[in-house]
């Protein structure tokens, strides 16, 4: 015998990608770019009796329009959800990356060549895309435009900014403006204020850089010349 085909309307919450096909096809051209729909797949943390946990398979979708955004307030509320989900896949690979590494003292010229042409991280990557519309920056723009330039610097200016609350340390920015305000005699109480919003690092981490290094300068003396401790 020969099973009956049943046909049925692909739903948006247990199948998107094929509700997404299914309303792609009805569409006119005009009308095919205006939606878009993010949905994600992920293990859902339930606490049981005990404090063990378990996990169940999840997944959460938004509606969003070109022009508007979300299209109700339960598509911004899941967009939210989704957003929060990646928090951890995303800056938990950020915190591996720079767990062992100990940002330098650059210059503001030094900090444009960093972050330009050196900085390795994903979240750099990921907010310049969300920023600006594309998959990477324009290596040729981003030498002969200065407008290009201060647009993808203020990019990674946030990203030393997020990258400071996950790491609980300056990033390459916070120390490089700590010293130009610094240098130029800025009053602590704006430094202050600079270093709560994490814009700038602290006058006092600067002084336990300096510390740190002035230690490290004398060992590798005392390393280097072991006689002239003896003197």
């Amino acid at each position: 015998s020969i099973l009956p085909i049943i046909e049925y309307e692909p739903d948006l919450t247990m199948d998107p990608a094929r509700y997404y096909v299914s309303y792609f096809k009805k569409q006119t051209e005009e009308e095919k770019e205006k939606k878009f729909i993010l949905s994600l797949s992920f293990p859902l943390r339930k606490e049981v009796e005990g404090g063990q946990k378990t996990y169940t398979c999840t997944s959460v979708t938004s509606c969003l329009d070109i022009d508007f955004g979300p299209e109700s307030v339960e598509d911004e509320t899941n967009l939210r959800l989704i957003f929060s989900a990646l928090h951890e896949p995303l800056f938990n690979q950020n915190k591996a990356l720079f767990k062992n590494e100990s940002f330098r003292q650059l210059t503001p010229a030094e900090y444009t060549d960093y972050v330009t042409a050196e900085d390795p991280s994903l979240i750099l990557k990921l907010l310049f895309s969300i920023a600006t519309g594309s998959m990477e920056p324009d290596r040729e723009q981003l030498e002969r435009s200065k407008h290009y330039r201060s647009k993808f610097m203020a990019v990674a200016v946030a990203k030393d900014m997020l990258q400071n609350i996950t790491l609980g340390r300056p990033a390459p920015f916070q120390l490089m403006l700590a010293q130009q305000l610094q240098q130029y005699g800025v009053k602590s109480g704006l430094v202050a204020y600079l270093s709560s919003i994490r814009l700038s690092a602290s006058i006092s981490h600067l002084r336990d850089l300096a510390l740190a290094a002035q230690e490290e300068t004398a060992e590798m003396r005392v390393a280097t010349d072991p006689l002239e401790n003896n003197n």
